[in-house]
C-alpha cells in the first residue's frame, strides 16, 4: 500500500477516535441537567409511599434508600441544593423519623424556614416538647419568619404531648399565628380538651375570622362532643350550611356522639340518617355495635354485625371485639361462640379485650 494512503487512513482513524471520545462529553453538554427544584420533586415522588412502608422497612432502611438515591443523582451530575435537602427532610418528617430528620438538618450548610418546619413537624409528631421549643428558638436566631406550617407544628406538639391545654393557651398561639387559615384552626380544635372550648373556638372561627370550616373542622369538633348531642347537631348544621358535604367519616363521627347515650332510639335515628346519605363503613358498623353495648341491645347489634360480615367480611378485629363485649353484656354464650368461629375462619388474632369479654360469659 502506498505510504501516503496509509498515513491518510491512520489520520482518519485518529480523528474518528478523538470524535468518539469527545461524543459523551458533547452529549452531556447538550443535555439539560435537572435543577435543584426538579431533583426535590423527584425525591418527593420516589418516596411518596414510604409512610405505608414504615412498619416493614424502618428508619434505617429508609435512610439508606434515600442516601443511595441521592448518590445516583450526584453521579448523573444533577444539582443538589436546599430544595433537595428540604425534600429529604419532608420524607423523614412525614413518617416521624425525627432523629434522621435532625441529623440531616444538622448537616445542611444552608437552611430556610421550610427546613425548620420539617424538623419541627417530625418532633411534634413524636411529642418532643423540648426539641420543638429549641428549634423554635433557632428560627428566631437565624432571623427567619415562622409560617403557618410552623404554628401547625407547635399545635401538633400540644395535641400529642399529653398535657391538657386551656383555651387561653391555645389562643396565645393563634394570636401569634395571625393571619389564620384552616390548617391552623383545625390544629387548634384538635388541641382543646372539651366540648365547651371546642364550641367557643368554632364560634370564634365563624364570627371573627375569614376561615371557612371544612370536613376536618367537623371531625375535630365532633371528636370533642362526647355525648353532647345538642352541641354536635348544632355544629353539624352550621358546617352543612357552610357547604360541607359529609363523607362516611363525618357521619360515623356523628354516630359516635350518640353511641354512649345508653338509648337505642336516638342511635337508630342517627343510623337511619347516615344510611340514607352514605354507605356505612366497617368502622360505622363497629361504632353502632359499641353503642349497643351501652344499652345491652344484643338483637340490634347482632343484626349490624351480620350485615358487616356480608358487606366487608369484617376483617378488622375491632368489630369482633365490640360484638364480643355486647355478647358479654347480654351474657350470651351462643353468639359469643359464633364470633370466635368467625375470627378463626377469617384467620384473625383474638385481642385481649375480646378474650376477656369471652371468658367473662358464664352461661
Amino acid at each position: 500500500m502506498n505510504v501516503h494512503v496509509w498515513n491518510r487512513i491512520q489520520a482518519a482513524g485518529k480523528l474518528l477516535g478523538d470524535a468518539a471520545k469527545a461524543a459523551p462529553a458533547a452529549k452531556r453538554a447538550h443535555v439539560k441537567l435537572k435543577t435543584d427544584k426538579e431533583v426535590a420533586r423527584m425525591i418527593a415522588n420516589e418516596f411518596r409511599s414510604e409512610h405505608g412502608k414504615t412498619a416493614r422497612g424502618g428508619n434505617e432502611i429508609l435512610g439508606n434508600n434515600i442516601k443511595k438515591y441521592l448518590a445516583r443523582l450526584k453521579k448523573e451530575e444533577y444539582e443538589i441544593g436546599i430544595a433537595t435537602h428540604n425534600s429529604v427532610l419532608s420524607v423523614f418528617s412525614r413518617v416521624a423519623f425525627y432523629r434522621e430528620c435532625r441529623q440531616w438538618f444538622e448537616k445542611m450548610r444552608h437552611r430556610d424556614i421550610q427546613s425548620y418546619n420539617n424538623v419541627l413537624t417530625a418532633y411534634a409528631k413524636a411529642a418532643h416538647t423540648y426539641d420543638v421549643k429549641k428549634l423554635w428558638s433557632g428560627i428566631a436566631q437565624e432571623g427567619l419568619q415562622p409560617t403557618s406550617h410552623s404554628f401547625v407544628a407547635v399545635l401538633t406538639m400540644m395535641k400529642n404531648d399529653g398535657r391538657t391545654y386551656s383555651l387561653r393557651e391555645v389562643g396565645k398561639v393563634l394570636k401569634a399565628a395571625a393571619p389564620l387559615n384552616i390548617f391552623i384552626m383545625n390544629s387548634a380544635l384538635n388541641v382543646v380538651s372539651n366540648a365547651d372550648d371546642a364550641h367557643e373556638l368554632f364560634t370564634y372561627m365563624l364570627k371573627k375570622t375569614s376561615v371557612t370550616p371544612d370536613r376536618f373542622t367537623l371531625l375535630a369538633v365532633l371528636g370533642k362532643c362526647d355525648s353532647n348531642t345538642t352541641l354536635a347537631e348544632e355544629i353539624w348544621t352550621k358546617c352543612i350550611a357552610s357547604g360541607i358535604v359529609p363523607t362516611v367519616k363525618e357521619w360515623t363521627a356523628l354516630l359516635a356522639v350518640y353511641k354512649d347515650l345508653g338509648a337505642m332510639r336516638p342511635l337508630h335515628s342517627a343510623w337511619t340518617r347516615l344510611a340514607e346519605s352514605v354507605k356505612p363503613s366497617e368502622i360505622t358498623y363497629s361504632t353502632f355495635i359499641k353503642g349497643c353495648v351501652q344499652t345491652g341491645s344484643l338483637e340490634d347489634g347482632h343484626e349490624k354485625y351480620i350485615e358487616a360480615l356480608k358487606t366487608y367480611n369484617a376483617t378488622s378485629p375491632r368489630i369482633h371485639t365490640n360484638m364480643m363485649q355486647l355478647c358479654a353484656a347480654a351474657n350470651n354464650k351462643q353468639h359469643a361462640d359464633a364470633v370466635m368461629a368467625n375470627i378463626t375462619g377469617l384467620a384473625l388474632k383474638a385481642t385481649p379485650p375480646l378474650l376477656a369479654a369471652y371468658n367473662s360469659i358464664t352461661t
